[in-house]
């Protein structure tokens, strides 16, 4: 099943995990998108056979409300870490925030913090500065801000919310968000009220239901139609074969998919069927490979076996080339 908890203030998500999968007694169970132990909010988790579906969300946007004080600097860049300097910097100017508005909205790559779970020679960051062991300048990683708000700021502080691509570090952010305003500051408070557009914090499990929920089979669950529905999906009438892994399937690109779908895979009905997921333009045949650029995550429901696979969908020449990775 899936889940949308929301993961409170304090604890880390590797222990909220085992604490849910003591509680609830999950044999098997894994969350999408880590969040450090200061912050706090929604944290997916999937279980049993639904736990091979977090590789193909790995890459959805997430949406964070922070605030940041001002006067200090952080060790950890947030309020776990010890104060290095005390400061009070320049002053805080609308215009000021505009310019930092653009400049990060057109950000595209971000020194990762030194306390994180990136590995160098083996070790993790984070471990090796616990030792007191300064790790060596960490590989700049790919990033991308798709909005950014400020919503409240004084002096003292700032609260803003941003919408961001996986993989971006808020603690990194707020350190060069407030080298770009010359003012010394970290990160005091985090919030993941998004992650895409089907898991909201409004809708999350919190401690309180937790507690009065001793049964996992009594949690509300979060539908595969509800995160599946931006997907692609094909749908093919008379496709007796058998789906296996790792081989491609060549299936003719006139196929209609909605209505074949709604008897056999009800929850699947409300999906929409993109008649051109791509450009028109086709490309060369390739030995069981595909271009990225031409590849889209969808899943192929198959009628006659009652079989539902997701994987990775691309277009050769007149064919759709699905190439399964996960089989319900």
């Amino acid at each position: 099943m899936i889940y949308n908890f929301s993961k409170p203030r304090g604890v880390s998500s590797n222990h909220f995990l085992r604490f849910l999968v003591r509680r609830y007694f999950f044999s098997k169970a894994g969350f999408l998108g880590t969040l450090d132990p200061l912050a706090e909010g929604i944290l997916p988790v999937f279980t049993g056979k639904y736990t091979k579906l977090i590789a193909f969300l790995g890459k959805t946007i997430k949406t964070y409300q922070f605030e940041i004080r001002f006067g200090f600097d952080s060790f950890s860049l947030d309020g776990e870490g010890y104060f290095t300097r005390s400061a009070k910097g320049s002053e805080i100017s609308l215009e000021k925030l505009e310019e930092a508005k653009i400049f990060f909205l057109n950000q595209t790559e971000q020194m990762p913090p030194y306390f994180s779970a990136i590995k160098q020679k083996g070790q993790r960051a984070y471990q090796s500065m616990r030792r007191g062991k300064i790790p060596q300048t960490l590989p700049l990683r790919k990033v991308k801000i798709h909005q950014l708000d400020f919503l409240f700021w004084s002096e003292d502080s700032l609260q803003g919310r941003m919408v961001c691509d996986e993989g971006f570090y808020i603690r990194a952010w707020v350190r060069d968000f407030c080298a770009f305003l010359q003012k010394p500051g970290y990160l005091f408070r985090l919030v993941r009220e998004g992650v895409g557009d089907f898991f909201l914090l409004d809708k999350a499990i919190g401690l309180e239901k937790i507690w009065n929920t001793p049964k996992a089979e009594n949690l509300p669950a979060t539908s595969l139609q509800k995160i599946f529905t931006k997907m692609k999906f094909l749908s093919v009438e008379n496709f007796s074969e058998k789906i296996c892994l790792n081989r491609n399937i060549v299936l003719p690109r006139n196929i209609e998919g909605k209505k074949e779908a709604q008897s056999s895979f009800p929850d699947f009905c409300g999906l929409e069927v993109s008649s051109d997921l791509f450009s028109s333009s086709p490309f060369g045949v390739g030995e069981n490979s595909l271009p990225e650029v031409e590849k889209s995550m969808g899943f192929l429901l198959n009628k006659e076996q009652k079989e539902i696979a997701f994987g990775t969908i691309g277009i050769q020449l007149d064919s759709w080339i699905f190439s399964p990775r996960i089989i319900f």
